[in-house]
Parts: structure tokens; sequence; C-alpha cells
């Protein structure tokens, strides 16, 4: 075993070494807790050490449809792996990871997954040649060796948001949940519509990092780009609230061209260096940082554990039994105070529910008029349009305006719930906490050991959002077929076609708020189940660790007076053991905050 002090040797002092060093940690004490018969603390311990192995980090590149997105991915990728056009293409989400051969797997919304050349990729995420997912795609998973995809980087291609396309909108702003960093893609023609201000506000509110990038700065002249920054350092500042906004100008398409060539060119290069700064320092520290202060919660665990075993074994057999019983009666209590605290879990969010309930009538008050005002302005400003093609034309009005509408309110009270949920979470997070520190506390005092902190409930608040369905069918806001008369004279039919449409709308308006309220409920639905399984889940590890130790030192004490010896003598040398992987694990987390 590597003795404490090597971990701050030079060949430590980088974020790939240090991720080793703490990997053969995890190993050691893996070993050490099965040793054990902690599977508690071995189930916990396998998540650490699955997370620190895949490293998976979503950089996801986001922006208005036809900002060049997937030419700069192209280009930071140096190949020419995604497909890209000169009209709306990505429709799907587009997962790129390291691979030491190309390839990609689509997955689709049946579960069915089929294995592709990289070639084929733009059959199945692109409008041309899916048509609003027609093949019911999930997404498509890619494989390259590019740099930038080491150690766990994860390069997502979304598809634009406000193009003709809705959906596209849709999957973009589902997909935010899943980003831990975001490269926002803005460029020349024209720098930052409303509907890109709008996108900003929402990904601030998911990523942990935001980078800005303006693209195709070879299509103005340097007075115009020094002009279009200012610009956009003056919105970014004063609307968005960005402080001090680092803007990187740069030209995709000439920056892949270089590339093609074995160069560097287009503005890349300063860009391609702040990110790289980003993935090794930033990303590194936060991911180390994380899975060494968990590790050493679990050591913590675990030497407690081995003391309550070693104390079992020096406690006489019919004391030991008492304490069995007393211990049992505790874990009846933990138990009782969890079922209890899940139905006013379950109770809180169905009030989040009925908050909406309030709100969705006054949602339909509100619309019906606006949508009927739009309804009779288009038809006032399309005065050639009559009978057939007039009823047309409305119906996409309607359509048009009842989602930008309905979708612009959904988004807002997505936010809501989010931050409603988060604190719901955090409450209940808390309340496991204490009743897990209850039974540790209690389980001490049988054996007159100090109470030490159990690895708690950790990460769920953070972590825990509603609930969003990334892969499958969005809320599809739609109007049903408007039927209207055809029959009547000229002069009459433009009347009852605006009053046959006119009729649809309140029927509209209520059909949409019927679908908002059956997506949110089982938004929350879902998002509690999932909460209260976690929850549950840690409680029974926990405390099921603690009665297998006062157990396991039972069964020993049973036997022979050598058998318990022995294991005394066993459960020193794991105490030792365990010394040294947290002298370890504290050396690797001091080396990890100077990266």
């Amino acid at each position: 075993m590597h003795s404490p002090a090597s971990v701050s040797e030079p060949e430590f002092a980088s974020y790939g070494a240090l991720k080793q060093a703490l990997g053969e940690s995890l190993s050691q004490l893996n070993a050490l807790v099965s040793a054990s018969n902690q599977s508690g603390l071995g189930q916990r311990l396998a998540q650490i050490g699955e997370k620190l192995a895949r490293d998976r980090f979503h950089l996801a590149v986001l922006g208005q449809f036809k900002r060049g997105k997937t030419t700069f991915i192209n280009s930071l990728l140096g190949a020419d792996l995604l497909p890209t056009g000169i009209v709306p293409l990505t429709s799907i989400v587009t997962l790129i990871e390291y691979g030491s051969e190309p390839g990609a797997t689509v997955h689709f919304r049946n579960h069915r997954t089929q294995v592709i050349a990289l070639d084929e990729v733009a059959a199945y995420v692109t409008e041309r040649d899916n048509p609003q997912n027609k093949k019911n795609v999930a997404r498509v998973e890619a494989t390259y060796p590019a740099a930038i995809l080491r150690d766990g980087v994860i390069l997502i291609d979304t598809p634009g948001i406000g193009s003709t396309y809705e959906h596209n909108t849709d999957v973009a702003y589902q997909f935010l949940p899943q980003v831990d960093a975001a490269i926002f893609v803005a460029s020349v023609d024209p720098p930052l519509s409303q509907a890109e201000k709008d996108f900003l506000i929402a990904i601030r509110e998911y990523a942990a990092k935001l980078f800005l990038v303006l693209n195709k700065i070879d299509y103005v002249s340097e007075a115009e780009r020094r002009e279009l920054l200012e610009f956009l350092h003056t919105v970014l500042a004063t609307e968005l609230g960005i402080v001090e906004p680092k803007i990187f100008p740069l030209s995709a398409k000439r920056a892949l061209a270089a590339a093609r060539h074995g160069g560097e060119d287009g503005g890349l290069p300063a860009f391609r260096a702040t990110l790289d700064h980003f993935l090794l320092h930033e990303k590194g520290r936060v991911a180390l940082t994380a899975a060494t202060g968990a590790a050493l919660r679990l050591t913590g665990e675990a030497r407690f554990l081995l003391e309550v075993e070693k104390r079992a074994l020096a406690t006489p057999l019919e004391e030991l039994e008492e304490k069995l019983v007393e211990f049992d009666r505790l874990r009846a209590r933990a138990e009782q105070d969890h079922r209890d605290f899940q139905h006013l879990l379950k109770a809180e969010a169905q009030q989040l529910m009925s908050v909406l309930d309030e709100e969705l009538p006054a949602l339909k008050t509100e619309q019906v008029p606006v949508l009927e005002a739009a309804l009779r302005a288009f038809a006032d400003s399309h005065p050639q349009l009559k009978g057939r093609h007039l009823g047309y034309a409305l119906q996409d009005e309607l359509k048009r305006v009842l989602i930008d509408h309905f979708e612009s309110w959904r988004r807002a009270k997505e936010q809501r719930l989010d931050a409603d949920f988060r604190a719901l979470s955090g409450r209940f997070v808390e309340a496991a906490n204490q009743i897990i520190a209850r039974v540790v506390e209690l389980s001490a005092a049988l054996f007159n050991l100090p109470p030490v902190p159990l690895a708690s409930v950790e990460g769920l608040s953070a972590e825990s959002r509603l609930y969003y369905m990334v892969g499958e069918d969005p809320v599809l806001l739609s109007i049903e077929p408007i039927y209207f008369s055809t029959l009547l004279p000229g002069r009459f039919t433009r009347r009852f076609v605006v009053g046959d449409a006119l009729k649809h709308v309140p029927i509209e308006a209520e059909r949409n708020c019927g679908r908002l309220r059956y997506d949110f409920l089982t938004r929350i639905e879902q998002s509690v189940n999932r909460f209260a399984q976690q929850l549950a889940e840690r409680i029974r590890l926990t405390v099921g660790s603690i009665r297998r130790a006062i157990e396991a030192g039972t069964v020993e004490r049973a036997h022979s007076g050598q058998q318990a010896a022995a294991r005394q003598a066993a459960i020193d040398g794991q105490l030792a053991t365990l010394a040294a992987v947290d002298a370890r694990l504290d050396a690797i987390r001091t080396q990890a905050a100077t990266l």
C-alpha cells in the first residue's frame, strides 16, 4: 500500500493521477467492508466508485436554430462528425463520448437499440430524414476518439430553439436538467433574440458553468465585431444579470476547415484553452472533492460499525442479547418514523398539485379572450383568404398562439415547481438524517461509544429536481381540426368560418389545460416515488448495518472465547487499515484542492 504522504508527490499532481489514487483507496476500502460483511457500506461505496470511474460530465451545446451549433461541435472534435445544413436540422439529442473506434447507437422510445455507422446518424437525428421524429428515436449516442472527450466528458448536440418545429424547442428545454455545463452559441445574424434571452435564463437555472460563444464572426468586419460584442456585454449584464460576461468570438466554419488540414483558426484556440482549463481543474477538483468527501464519511461509518462489533465481542452474552433486543426496538421506532414522514411527503407533494389546480382555470379564463383576439386580428389582416383556405389558416394561427402562450406559462410553472420540490425534498432529507442520527446515537450509548456521524443522506436535496420525461414525448399542445362552413355564399363564408374558429377556442383552451395538468401530475408522482425510495433504501441500509455488527458480535460471543479473541484481533487490524486509508483520502482531498 502507498503511504499517505505519497499522494503529494509529483506523479500525483494531476487529475488523472489523483483519480487513480482515489480509485485504489476505494478498492482497498471495499475489500475491508466486504471482509466485515458490511453490505450496506459496500453498496454506497460501489456507487461512489462507479460515478468516479464513469466520471460522466454533460457538456451541452445550446442555442437558437441556425447559429452553427453542430458546426461548432464538429470544430471542437476536429472532424465532420455530425450532419450540418442550411435549414433547421438537428431534432434529436445526440451525445458524443470517448471511444477508441468511431460509431453510434440509436436508442428508440420502445427501448430498442440499433448500432449504426457515424455516417448514418443523419438518418435519425435530422428533420430532413426523420421529420417530426416519426422513427420514434429517444436519443443517439456516438463514440469518437477526440481528446476533449477523455475523462468522461460527454459533448451533447441539442435541437435549436425557436425554429418552425415546436417539438425541437421542447426537446431542448426538457434536456436542461441533465446539463452539467453549457456552451451557449449565439451568432452575428442577429446577435440575440428574445427567445435566446429566455432560453439563457432557463439554462442558468441548471448549468453550473456557462460558456458564451459568438459564432460567424467571419460574416462581419472588425469594427462590426467590436460593436456586436459591446452590445452583447450590455444585454447579458443589464438584462440577464451575468456579471462581467466573457464572450468568445469565433468562426466555427473556419475552425473546422483548419482542423481538416491539421491546423487551428477561426478564434477557436482561445476558447479551447479556457474550456480545457475548466475541464482539467474546476471539473476535476469538484469531482475529486465530492468523491473523497463521501469516501471519508464511509470510513467513519465503517470504523463505528467495527467498534460496535468489537464492544459486542467484549460484552457478556446475556447482556449482549438484551442489547440486541433494545436495538430492535430502536429499529422498529425508526421504521415507523420513516413511514410517518413518507405519508407527509406525499401529502405535501399533493399540495403542490392543488396549487396548480387552482391556477389552471385562471389560465383558461385569461387565455380565451387573448386567443380569440388573435384569431380576429389574423382574419382582419388577411382579407384575401376565404372559405377553406381561411379555415386552415385560422387553425394554424390558433395552434401557433396557443402553443406560444401555454408553453410560456408551462415553463414558468416548471421553474417554480422545481424550486418548490427541491425545498420539499430538502426538508425530508433532513428528517431522514435525523432518524439515522438518532439510531446511531442510541446504538452508541448501548456500548458506551461516542456517537459518530454516519454517512448521511447526501446530495439528494441538490440533485432532486422535478422529474422530466427526457427521451419521451413532451406535452404536445395541439388543436383538433376546425370544421367550417363552405356551402354558403362567399360574402357569408368569412363570417361563419371565423365564427367556427372562435367557438373552438374555449374547447382547445380547456383540453390543453387538461394536458398540462396530467403532465405535471405525472411528474410530481414519479418524482415523489423515486425520492421516497431513495430515502427508504438509505435508512434501511444504515440501520441494517448496525444490527449486523451487533449480531456478528453475538454469534462470535456464543462460540468459544478463542474464536471471539481471534475476531477482536482481526478487527484491530481492520481499524489500523482504516486509519491508513483515512490518511490517504485526506491527502488526496488536500492535493485535489490545489489543482
